[in-house]
């Protein structure tokens, strides 16, 4: 077979040179297949013309000798200063790897921004101002790592992180790991706090909470409020984070007055007013009910000739009839089972009770052994009786006639009562509604205002302070009023850094995204960057104490002919101080 050459093969990666350097574990795998090639090959064994051992001589020879090929292909690899790989897609790009914990690492220490160091007493509240923010610390609040209360002077150990530049200096991390998907925070000001006495580490007491109203940058309403967990790694979310804005004009409402006042007037007209309204509805009940009873008095019949039955008794159970004498009970036209039969009996037992007309007839049981008997009877007088009666019912009815004319003008009043209070809870809550609609309007226009005078005021002055962002914190550490941004979309490729011509690999790389306010930490394990052709970029590059700067046009350049080869220019000298730093790197 006529042998087959590849000409101008792709050079090997960094990452398959690094996958094939495990010596041990190549030399095993050759040891199993030739061991297994030998086991199947019966002529071998037969023939016996090589021994087990020249086998295994001959498999370290010839690993010995691939070991060696891959070392000089890496040395060469590493000694050629044009590497022209492709740019890596989305599709093939190795995500990073958040399982790692993040950790501080401060790249320049010189240019690190110092602790504020401030002194004050634990037993009264503090209220200490750091430039143009404020701390606010409670009496009696501090206590050691066995939960006692702190005497004495304590120091509390305080600085801010406002810019991007602040961000790199400081060597906190800005990425975050939000359920598996990796994002990288825009900070609108981060600070750190620590409190010891006598180089002791203090704490917080539990339930204690201190105030930390921190100076913005920017007035934005996008960010949230996130803690550094040194020991997980990882920035925890702790809550929304409205700001406050520093307003020009003083006397005017603001946004968060107005806030306030959509509370009240939501709570006004969700829970009070309806509140007031049943309150008035069970009022009314109450004294309704508390009205006199009134029951009709009976108007007993005159005797028609039906049969009677004359019963002994007080009828107790039946009040109405008390008032009369000799009342007969006259058996019922309804009756279709009445026999004259059922006068003839001696009824052992019989019971009075209601009837179907309540106050006009009655329901008669008779009881002999086990027959029971029932008639609906009708109360009757006759005579003198029955003239009594209907003296006594004239007057028991003018009487009740009176009060129910009473109770109906009672009602009537409680009822007009009820519904002028009633009304006048509803006119208020059509009131609070319109107060409630104007002032939705007014805050969002005070809001709309105020930012567009925001970036009015930020445009004049890059440093000026535009916003308070109020922090109440539990614990002492790392804070941050971040918003957390996916990766933008762009081109990744693999960075390779050059000074003079000569390759290096860094200790620190930072990416500096200007228009979305961003900055990235290229770590050695990671080593990719992502590159929008509409972006405004720096790169900041740290060796050991020297400093390094990519501009903008050779990141463009890279990205436009598909190259990884970053370009540097060496700053170390200019950048004396932070504010030099700052200034070299357009930050």
């Amino acid at each position: 077979m006529a042998p087959n050459f590849k000409i101008n093969r792709p050079p090997i990666s960094d990452d398959e040179i690094e996958k094939h350097k495990n010596f041990e574990k190549l030399l095993e795998q050759f040891k199993s297949q030739s061991l297994q090639k030998a086991q199947l090959d019966k002529s071998w064994w037969k023939k016996k013309y090589i021994s087990y051992s020249a086998v295994i001589v001959g498999i370290t020879v010839l690993c010995t000798i691939t070991l060696k090929t891959l070392h000089n292909i890496n040395n060469s690899i590493k000694k050629n200063t044009t590497l022209n790989e492709n740019t890596i897609t989305k599709t093939n790009l190795i995500k990073p790897n958040t399982s790692v914990k993040q950790k501080i690492i401060v790249p320049i220490k010189k240019l690190e921004t110092p602790f504020s160091i401030y002194k004050i007493k634990n037993q009264t509240e503090q209220i200490i101002k750091h430039n143009h923010s404020q701390i606010k610390i409670p009496a009696n609040s501090i206590v050691n790592a066995e939960g006692e209360l702190i005497e004495g002077e304590i120091t509390i150990l305080y600085r801010e992180h406002k810019d991007l530049g602040d961000i790199m200096l400081s060597g906190i991390p800005m990425k975050i790991d939000s359920a598996g998907i990796v994002k990288n925070f825009e900070s609108a000001g981060m600070f750190e706090i620590n409190i010891t006495q006598n180089t002791k580490q203090l704490h917080l007491k539990k339930g204690e909470r201190i105030e930390v109203k921190l100076a913005s940058l920017t007035a934005e309403n996008k960010f949230n409020q996130y803690y550094f967990d040194t020991l997980e790694g990882n920035w925890q979310y702790l809550n929304t984070c409205v700001p406050e804005f520093i307003a020009k004009n003083a006397g005017k409402i603001s946004a968060t007055n107005v806030e306030l006042k959509i509370t009240e007037l939501k709570n006004q007209i969700e829970k009070v007013i309806p509140h007031k309204i049943d309150s008035v509805k069970t009022t009314y009940t109450q004294k309704i009910e508390k009205l006199p009873k009134l029951k009709e008095p009976v108007k007993i019949k005159k005797l028609s000739g039906r049969p009677v039955f004359n019963l002994d008794g007080n009828f107790e159970s039946i009040p109405e009839l008390q008032a009369y004498k000799n009342v007969q009970f006259e058996v019922g036209e309804e009756n279709k089972n009445y026999t004259n039969e059922i006068h003839q009996i001696t009824w052992q037992d019989i019971s009075l009770t209601q009837g179907p007309k309540q106050a006009q007839n009655y329901l008669l049981t008779m009881y002999y052994g086990k027959r029971i008997e029932k008639l609906i009877v009708y109360p009757v007088l006759q005579g003198k009786d029955y003239d009594a009666a209907t003296a006594l019912y004239n007057k028991k009815f003018n009487e009740y006639t009176l009060l129910k004319n009473q109770n109906i003008e009672q009602e009537q009043k409680l009822l007009n009562e009820m519904n002028n209070r009633k009304s006048k809870y509803e006119n208020d809550l059509l009131i609070k509604q319109v107060e409630l609609d104007k002032a939705v309007v007014q805050i969002k226009l005070e809001q709309d205002k105020k930012q567009k005078e925001a970036g009015k005021f930020a445009e004049a002055s890059a440093n000026a302070l535009n916003a308070y962002r109020t922090f109440s914190i539990s614990k002492l550490g790392i804070y941050n009023s971040d918003c957390a941004k996916s990766l933008p979309n762009g081109k990744y490729f693999n960075p390779r850094y050059v000074h003079n011509n000569v390759r290096f690999d860094p200790n620190h790389v930072f990416l500096i995204d200007k228009k979305n306010n961003q900055v990235f930490n290229i770590t050695r394990s990671e080593n990719r960057m992502i590159i929008n052709e509409k972006g405004e970029y720096s790169i900041c590059v740290i060796l050991g104490s020297k400093i390094f700067k990519g501009n903008n046009e050779n990141i463009k350049q890279l990205l436009k002919n598909n190259l990884n080869e970053v370009k540097l220019d060496e700053v170390s000298e200019t950048c004396k101080s932070t504010k030099a730093f700052k200034e070299v790197f357009g930050i």
